[in-house]
């Protein structure tokens, strides 16, 4: 544990160094300089099994109060600890293949979406600034 913390210490520092987006993948999952991102957040991007299919983008890191990373409840759609993801390909641009599951209790066992995200740097405006905020936005399906 110790060594995945000087790690990821080196890493975020030469990330804030370079200006790049702040994210890395360790150890198959992704983690921001504020921490892993947890599963829920990756599970509000999945398509319900009603066919809903509504959320877009979510804020990872803090806009104003707590983003997703450090949210109350990441996963406000049911439990997180039956959300996983696998990071399936990275590709260009911040973007990436995952597939994401959630358990499904009876005989479905569960039920997976392949998505893809790209990470973005986006821009939210506060009453007397202007902040840059990670965000996770679902660009499609693959």
């Amino acid at each position: 544990m110790k060594h995945l913390f000087v790690l990821m210490t080196l890493i975020f520092s030469t990330i804030a160094l370079s200006g790049a987006q702040d994210y890395n993948v360790i150890e198959g999952e992704f983690v921001t300089s504020e921490g892993i991102i947890p599963n829920g957040c990756f599970g509000q991007l999945i398509t319900e099994l009603n066919g809903d299919n509504s959320v877009a983008a979510i804020f990872i890191n803090r806009a104003s109060l707590r983003g997703c990373i450090a949210a109350n409840s990441p996963y406000p759609s049911g439990n997180e600890d039956e959300i996983s993801y696998e990071i399936v390909e990275s590709l260009d641009n911040n973007t990436y293949k995952l597939k994401v599951c959630q358990v499904v209790h009876g005989s479905m066992r569960s039920t997976c979406d392949n998505i893809l995200v790209q990470f973005v740097i986006r821009k939210y405006q506060k009453p007397d600034e202007v902040v840059e905020v990670l965000s996770l936005e679902k660009i499609g399906e693959w």
